[in-house]
Parts: C-alpha cells; structure tokens; sequence
C-alpha cells in the first residue's frame, strides 16, 4: 500500500461526509417530492372519487326521473282508458234511455190516437175491430209499431 499522508485522510474524510450529506440532502428532497407527489396522487384520486359518486348520484337521479316520468305517463294512459270507458258507458247508456224513451213516446202517440180514433168509431165498430180475427185490435196494433221502433234503433 501506498503510504496516506492524515492530510490527504482528512481531504478524503472530508469530501467523503459531504457526499454523504449530499445524498442524505438527495434523497431527502427525494422523499420530499415522493410525499408531495403521494399527496398530488392522493388529492387527485379523491377528486375523481367525488366525480365519479356525483357521476353515479346524477345518473342514479336521471334514472328516477325517467322511472317517475314513466309511471306518470303510465297513470294518464289508464286514466284517459278509464275516460273513455266511462264515456263509452255513458253513449251506451244515453242511446238505451233514448230508446226506451222514444218508444215509449210513440207508445204513448199511437195509444192517444188509438183513444181518438176509438172515440170516433161507433160501438158497432169498435167491437168489430176488437174482435176481428185479422186484426188484434189497437193495443197489440201499437206494440206493433213500437217494436218496429226497437228494431229500427237496433239497426236490424
């Protein structure tokens, strides 16, 4: 070996510990930007956390408005169905009654002419026509003509 003057171990000592608190420094500022940088990655992923919930929260909202929007329209279909049921059954009804009334408003009319023309005839000839074999007399003459009337509000 080659013989080491203590001034050139104190120069190597020397340089020596500045290496070393050179890279303590380094990797120091090292840890240093790795924290800062953990920290960043951290705040980051939280932020895209926050996103990704509100993401879900909208959507989720969205969803339930369009169920909602669904079942909304859903209850005015079967409402306006109901409607028109109902209105249906109301025509229905309408047209019987009319029938009916109708009928019996000619019921009425031919009976009232039945009285009249029964007051003109002589008795002689009003048991001629009550007892005529070809006509049933003017009762069943009516209800002849009142279903006629039936019929013909039937469409038949």
């Amino acid at each position: 070996m080659l013989p080491v003057d203590s001034r050139q171990l104190e120069n190597v000592k020397g340089e020596l510990l500045k290496l070393t608190k050179k890279e303590t420094m380094a990797q120091r500022s090292l840890d240093r930007k790795a924290e800062g940088t953990e920290e960043q990655n951290n705040s980051r992923l939280s932020v895209m956390v926050q996103r990704g919930q509100k993401r879900r929260a909208e959507e989720t909202e969205e969803k339930i408005n369009s169920r909602l929007s669904a079942m909304v329209q859903h209850a005015r279909e079967r409402r306006l169905n109901v409607i028109e049921g109902q209105n249906q059954h109301q025509i229905q009804t309408f047209y019987a009654a009319r029938t009916v009334l109708y009928s019996l408003f000619i019921y009425e009319i031919m009976l009232g002419m039945c009285l009249i023309t029964s007051l003109l005839l002589s008795a002689r000839e009003r048991r001629i026509i009550r007892h005529s074999p070809c006509n049933a007399g003017p009762r069943m003459y009516v209800m002849y003509l009142t279903s006629c009337v039936y019929e013909l509000d039937a469409g038949i």
